[in-house]
């Protein structure tokens, strides 16, 4: 429905211009907006399997699908075993643990879908012996499908290769190598665009001589990732086959997590301190309407980084107080909340890390128990007023602008007081929510 907003404001707002005035009358017998967020409540939280031995096992969560059915990461087995990727289904509370074809020693996964496909990176070979290989696992057929580099395996050595993302379509993202003839044979690396239904490749290839890697791809197949400049790596953006820079905050290390289906950018890009060049604390940023903006830590931090960013513009990830010390954090309209408080965790968990948030809300995070063990943990979002149409915890002239696009359609969620059409008794109602001072 949030597309039919979208694609509806333009042709049906003219017809409603006259309400737009009532309404900033209206609007303007309230008190001036402050800012607002939405609350979160843990609803989940994730654990591997008991060991006998050692207890839960350390469980990381890296992902939730975009409609939160599913919820992949991966643990460490037994505390000192392999790595394994998780399947965990949110409305069954089933904690499936990806099996392993012959060959594959370790896996941590990176995304899912919300037919349950996941994909990630395996490690492929021996305990001593061993490469990197992207996987991509269709789990309600039980299949499991290496990517393979572009450079064939050697006797005893071999490329590597990694998928980072993927879309509603079947198109995955990531990285694999090229390889050096005679040489090494993990870099140089393409980034790369996989189609599951063709099976097809589209290698970005290298730019500037140097290497390139994917990291997130939208559901109109656009890519983020990262290639260098002058030897500094900087994020693009791959959109109709063509590449932009975008830069980076203050010339040194820039690297993207995600992007949205608006194809705004986020990531963690450093800056200056005062070690010598190129030293630096990475700061979160996004990027937007043609320019990188930094989105600074909390209070009395020293970095941060964005690891994803909804549909609707939220941002979450992870602000440092010290190497070892991260907060799990959400950004929204430029401001940055601890999640820690939005979802009142005193005494239950601590979080840590913000890997991934989808259009309703929910949120995939990584912390610790009470107990001490890392687990993985849902957030679900609330006290989210019904006059927050386009769901960014904010009721503001955004929202008036939405219930107006709609005026007089019906079933629309801007119909408030669900009598069946959009009028003025939904554009009272949305006043009577506007934050007061």
């Amino acid at each position: 429905m949030e597309g039919c907003l979208c694609k509806s404001r333009t042709r049906r707002v003219r017809r409603a211009n006259r309400l737009l005035a009532a309404g900033a009358a209206a609007l303007a017998c309230r008190s001036a907006a402050t800012a607002q967020v939405c609350n979160y409540e843990v609803v989940a939280v994730i654990q591997g399997p008991f060991c006998p031995i050692f207890g839960y096992p350390p469980t990381n969560a890296s992902a939730i699908s975009p409609n939160g059915r599913y919820v992949v990461g991966w643990y460490m087995s037994c505390l000192i075993g392999p790595d394994r990727a998780y399947l965990y289904d949110t409305e069954t509370g089933e904690f499936f643990t990806i099996p392993h074809p012959q060959g594959v020693i370790g896996s941590t996964a990176e995304d899912v879908t919300d037919s349950g496909i996941v994909v990630g990176t395996a490690r492929v070979g021996t305990k001593t012996l061993s490469v990197f290989r992207g996987f991509i696992y269709e789990s309600a057929k039980d299949q499991w499908t290496e990517v393979p580099p572009l450079n064939p395996d050697q006797p005893s050595l071999g490329g590597w290769s990694s998928v980072t993302g993927i879309n509603a379509n079947g198109q995955c993202c990531g990285w694999r190598s090229i390889g050096t003839p005679g040489g090494d044979p993990v870099n140089p690396q393409t980034a790369f665009v996989y189609d599951t239904k063709s099976a097809a490749f589209t290698d970005l290839g290298l730019i500037n001589g140097f290497s390139t890697g994917a990291a997130d791809i939208n559901e109109v197949g656009s890519v983020t990732g990262t290639m260098a400049v002058d030897s500094v790596a900087h994020a693009f953006l791959w959109e109709g086959g063509e590449i932009l820079d975008l830069g980076t905050l203050a010339g040194l290390e820039t690297v993207p997590s995600a992007l949205n289906n608006s194809n705004e950018v986020v990531g963690g890009s450093r800056v200056p301190n005062d070690a010598p060049p190129p030293s630096g604390f990475s700061h979160a940023f996004i990027w937007t309407e043609g320019r990188m903006v930094d989105l600074g830590t909390l209070p009395d931090h020293v970095a941060s980084s964005a690891n994803a960013i909804s549909d609707l513009g939220i941002i979450v990830g992870l602000s440092l107080l010290i190497p070892g010390q991260n907060t799990a954090v959400l950004w929204i309209n430029g401001e940055i909340f601890d999640l820690n408080e939005l979802a009142n965790t005193a005494g239950t968990v601590s979080l840590h890390v913000a890997g991934k948030i989808n259009s309703a809300g929910q949120v995939a995070c990584s912390g610790q128990d009470i107990r001490g063990d890392l687990v993985g943990v849902l957030l679900n979002q609330v006290s989210r007023s019904i006059a927050d149409l386009d769901g960014n915890c904010v009721v503001d002239f955004d929202d008036v602008l939405l219930l107006i696009s709609e005026w007089h359609e019906p079933d629309s969620v801007a119909d408030l007081n669900q009598d069946g059409t959009v009028d003025v008794p939904d554009l009272i109602l949305l006043i009577t929510e506007w934050p007061l001072n």
